[in-house]
Formats: structure tokens, C-alpha cells, sequence
């Protein structure tokens, strides 16, 4: 295994896995931004943690993944294993109308909750001790935002279905 350099070693675990991930796979930065639908100067700065994924695009690491490695990414993105035991059959939601308000009324909950959590650690990062920390927590406010975000737009797909 070769050693890793200081600088490797202070990047955020989440920019080291994105690169564990497209090197375990023999992708170039290319090959995996494309897998991603974005650039590869994108995933560069990613795996030097100049910039964090969207939420979007930790979902599509997370099945180029696979469980249970996927996991990670969804994580990240938000979705951990209790959201998904929590969510009902998909044929549940179109049949039972009531169950459809009660999705979008827990989904609303999760998404503030999330959102305030964003907040919150946006708040605190000025007072984190390293840089790295202060990226890596930015970073997953960020994610946590995006996460708000793609919840939000699920339950507008869910009213629309309602009506």
C-alpha cells in the first residue's frame, strides 16, 4: 500500500473515499464525472476538498458504490437506513390518500429539521480550531442544504400526485 502524503492525510474523509471510489473502480476524473453528468475539474475539487458534492451527486456515488460501501454516500446525501424503512411502498402512496399527507407531513418535519441543523453548524464554524475541520463542516452543511432541498422538491412531486 503506498504511503500517503501529509497532505492526503488532512483532506476530510469524505474527499478521500470520493478518490478510494473512482481509483477502486479504474475510472479517470473524466470517465467518473461523466458517470456523475458533471466536469472532471469538478471532481478534482472534490477529491481536494476544494469543494463538496451536491447531495444529487452523492446519491450517484452511492450506486456506482453499491451496498453496503453506497451507504456512506447516501449518508452523506442525507438517507440513512431508518429513512428508508420509514418510507412507505411506493403502491401504499398512490393507493391511500391519507398516507400520502402523512409522507409529506413527515417529510416536512425532516427537512426543517435538516434545515436547522445546516444552520447550526454554519453558525459554529468560525469557531472550529483547523481549516480542514472548517471545510470538512461546511462541507456537510452544504450536503445537509442540498439534502432540505431535494426533500422539499419530493414533497411538491407528492402534493402535485394529490391533487
Amino acid at each position: 500500500m503506498a504511503r500517503q502524503s501529509c497532505e492526503e492525510r488532512c483532506l476530510p474523509p469524505w474527499s478521500q473515499k470520493i478518490k478510494s471510489l473512482r481509483t477502486a473502480r479504474h475510472l479517470s476524473q473524466s470517465e467518473f464525472a461523466k458517470r456523475l453528468n458533471c466536469s472532471a475539474m469538478l471532481v478534482s475539487r472534490w477529491e481536494r476538498a476544494l469543494n463538496a458534492p451536491t447531495a444529487s451527486c452523492y446519491l450517484e456515488m452511492g450506486k456506482i458504490a453499491g451496498p453496503p460501501g453506497g451507504w456512506y454516500f447516501w449518508n452523506l446525501a442525507g438517507i440513512n437506513h431508518r429513512d428508508v424503512q420509514a418510507m412507505p411502498a411506493p403502491e401504499h402512496v398512490s393507493r391511500v390518500d391519507g398516507k400520502i399527507t402523512k409522507v409529506i407531513v413527515a417529510l416536512e418535519i425532516q427537512a426543517a429539521v435538516i434545515e436547522t441543523d445546516s444552520v447550526r453548524l454554519g453558525r459554529i464554524l468560525r469557531y472550529l480550531p483547523t481549516a480542514p475541520l472548517r471545510r470538512e463542516c461546511r462541507s456537510i452543511s452544504r450536503a445537509e442544504a442540498n439534502c432540505a432541498k431535494m426533500i422539499r422538491a419530493q414533497v411538491s412531486v407528492l402534493r402535485h400526485l394529490q391533487n
